[in-house]
């Protein structure tokens, strides 16, 4: 067909429209907002890939991958300019002058991308199928030693792009305006080089890395499903467990291995699988087009270019969402990245733990947390005047204790008392956010400031104050250590602050409850009260009298049995555990320990949901196993701040109870509990305060 024939053929309306639609939404739309996302993602997982603990060889893969992705995303949102407004104009010359090589980086990073994924798989397929082998081949520097290779190739194969094209100047003919654009060179046009570089291309990067893909991503999904196949039979058989033999090619050589080589394995099918899905749609059209046309077909061109710019879509989701992958398949990977991003958040290993919890413990000794009585004092007093003011009912007690114990948490952690500066009203944007902490509202939003200001008065005043809130014991051994992380001291003030005021808060709540909804039993802490404060009810608490306080302390105890703060503690095991009855639980897994069934089991409590304190009498007869009573878990990674807990709610009940008869407006069993993570009950709890008698207490001794 002749040019003039060419020219003469036009598209149907709906191929046009079609064609500028996707071309719309791909290049204007879609492309920079996945680039933008893409571009955090692949810099998260360059930057967590290439850490020293995460080194390996499939990592460096990953983080190589994680690269050119990025170059990929960011020159094809170069390219995309070309469609936008204007960008035909003479002032982007330049831009126009770059356009060939940027088609040369986007053309190599794309290729190197697809052979990425190609050797990782490779590799992947060697160490899970081959595992004797693989501890030879899949090693780091052989890794790099490949990826080194693959990026030459690439690169190298796509040195003719950029003289396929030629950037010219032309006259737009409805407006007159000189306009840059770029054409295919004689060069780029030239049918025995397209015919043979092009169908080259197609083999090269999109035939032959496709089947080796299905290929090997289909061995290692079958190898998968035999290892949990045989994980399930260790899991089942009880009294001969299952031992992999050495020529298991399978299985690694231990269940723990075995586990990690398991995941590592699904996320990289997950990537995988996520890249074929992608590329096949682009790939299917550069097949087509490798093909000669017999005749021109306008409709057909614009129906290509309009399912090319979709292909070229899911090419970039494709290089911006092997973040998110690895975010929800690797376990690793989301660890490190809450070690490097949120460091507060971050569970301690062992080796993080051990001198964190030396360094802790001073905190918590009961000569430091004698300290706090005062601070106890002060904000139980704004409570009383609190419940003054409420003409005896509290519709829901709830919000109270949570207000005092954030309040005592903040003072006796950083030494701030917010309603003394601000008023009672200006810290409740800062309550909020910490009610809400469990559900991803920062910490951070005071903190850092509070410390930096510590820190520098610290400095100025060491040896002429005594120390007597938690973070200036903080400062202190941290000085001694010569240690000045700001993010390990803020991560600490934090953890103190979320541990030690929302569970508090609901033993208060709790406590309050199950006393007023005893008469007798409130009636024998009154007695005990009376007899603790024989000169006058109303003069203020000491940590003597905390101590004589057992049968408050008793009450406190059958409370936490019956609502624990928290339901459930985990723990991930570092060592296969056998259990009495046989069964095996593998090297990290995490086991959770049901603190609520535990505290409810009848064998241990008879009548378990009874409310009794005299359980935790003298004569209790559960006392001998440490493990049938664990509100603040047990073992070396017990709370440690249980003593100041214990302290403040004694504290806080005690002021209550001797000043007011407390009545509960409603049944404990009729309250709907929220079980994660802390327990707190869904519905009000109205409290009915009765001011007691204030006159000395005739005959006491």
């Amino acid at each position: 067909m002749t040019s003039k024939n060419r020219t003469e053929l036009k598209p149907d309306p709906e191929y046009v429209y079609f064609r500028t639609t996707a071309r719309f939404w791909v290049q204007r739309v879609l492309v920079p907002t996945i680039m933008v996302i893409g571009t955090v993602g692949n810099v998260i997982t360059i930057m967590i890939m290439t850490r020293r603990r995460m080194r390996s060889s499939t990592n460096w893969y990953l983080a190589a991958l994680a690269i050119f992705d990025l170059i990929y995303l960011i020159f094809t949102l170069i390219l995309s300019w070309k469609h936008y407004p204007n960008a035909h104009d003479v002032d982007y010359y330049l831009y126009w002058y770059m356009f060939p090589f940027s088609m040369m980086i986007a053309d190599a990073s794309s290729n190197t991308s697809v052979w990425l994924t190609a050797t990782f798989t490779i590799e992947r397929y060697i160490a899970v199928c081959h595992p004797i082998k693989g501890k030879v081949i899949c090693t780091e520097s052989r890794a790099k030693k490949i990826i080194f290779c693959v990026v030459l190739i690439c690169v190298s194969v796509t040195i003719p792009t950029p003289f396929e094209w030629v950037v010219v100047e032309v006259t737009d003919t409805k407006t007159n305006q000189i306009r840059m654009e770029a054409k295919f060179s004689d060069f780029g046009e030239n049918e025995t080089y397209r015919s043979i570089y092009y169908q080259l291309n197609v083999f090269l990067f999109v035939l032959l890395p496709l089947v080796l893909l299905v290929i090997f991503n289909t061995f290692l999904i079958r190898s998968v499903h035999q290892s949990n196949q045989m994980r399930t039979k260790m899991v089942m058989a009880k009294d001969s467990p299952y031992q992999p033999s050495k020529n298991d090619s399978t299985m690694a050589s231990s269940p723990s291995s075995s586990r990690q080589e398991t995941r590592i394995t699904i996320m990289l099918i997950a990537v995988v699988i996520l890249f074929i899905l992608c590329q096949t749609p682009n790939a299917c059209i550069m097949v087509y087009n490798t093909f000669p046309q017999s005749e021109h077909n306008p409709n057909e061109e614009y129906l290509l270019t309009g399912l090319s710019n979709i292909g070229n879509f899911l090419m970039a989701l494709n290089a911006a969402g092997n973040f998110i992958l690895y975010c929800l398949l690797s376990q690793k990977y989301r660890r490190t990245f809450v070690n490097m991003f949120c460091p507060c958040l971050a569970r301690n290993t062992a080796e993080k733990w051990r001198p964190r919890r030396k360094l802790l413990t001073p905190a918590f000794h009961f000569k430091i947390l004698e300290n706090f009585i005062p601070i106890f004092a002060r904000h139980t007093s704004r409570l009383i005047c609190q419940i003054d003011q409420s003409k005896s009912i509290i519709n829901d007690i709830r919000p109270l204790m949570e207000n005092l114990t954030l309040d005592i948490i903040n003072e006796t952690s950083m030494g701030i008392d917010y309603d003394k500066v601000n008023g009672p009203t200006a810290n409740e944007s800062y309550r909020t956010a910490m009610k809400n902490a469990f559900r991803g509202v920062s910490l951070r939003a005071k903190n850092p400031l509070v410390i930096n200001k510590r820190m520098k008065e610290f400095k100025h005043q060491q040896n002429k104050t005594k120390l007597t809130i938690f973070l200036d014991i903080l400062l202190e051994k941290l000085t001694c250590e010569n240690e000045n992380n700001i993010q390990l001291i803020q991560s600490e003030v934090n953890t103190f602050i979320l541990g030690g005021h929302d569970t508090t808060a609901m033993a208060l709540t709790f406590t309050v409850l199950m006393v007023a909804s005893h008469p007798t039993v409130q009636e024998r802490i009154y007695e005990e009260l009376e007899t603790i404060f024989y000169d006058d009810i109303n003069r203020p608490i000491n940590i003597e009298d905390l101590k004589q306080m057992r049968y408050l302390e008793m009450c406190i105890k059958e409370t936490l049995r019956l609502y624990p703060s928290i339901q459930m503690v985990g723990r991930r095991l570092t060592e296969t555990l056998q259990l009495p009855n046989g069964l095996s639980l593998p090297a990290n897994s995490t086991c959770y320990v049901p603190i609520l069934a535990l505290h409810l089991n009848p064998e241990i409590y008879p009548n378990p949901k009874q409310f009794d304190p005299d359980r935790f009498g003298l004569n209790n007869q559960f006392s001998n196993n440490p493990y049938s009573y664990i509100p603040f878990s047990a073992g070396p990674r017990n709370c440690i701040g249980q003593k100041y807990a214990l302290l403040e709610l004694k504290y806080v009940l005690a002021d209550l109870f001797r000043k007011y008869h407390v009545k509960s407006l409603t049944e404990p069993e009729t309250i709907v509990k929220d079980l994660s993570p802390v327990i707190k009950p869904l519905s009000q709890i109205p409290v009915e305060f009765t001011k007691r008698s204030t006159k000395p207490i005739d005959g006491a001794r």
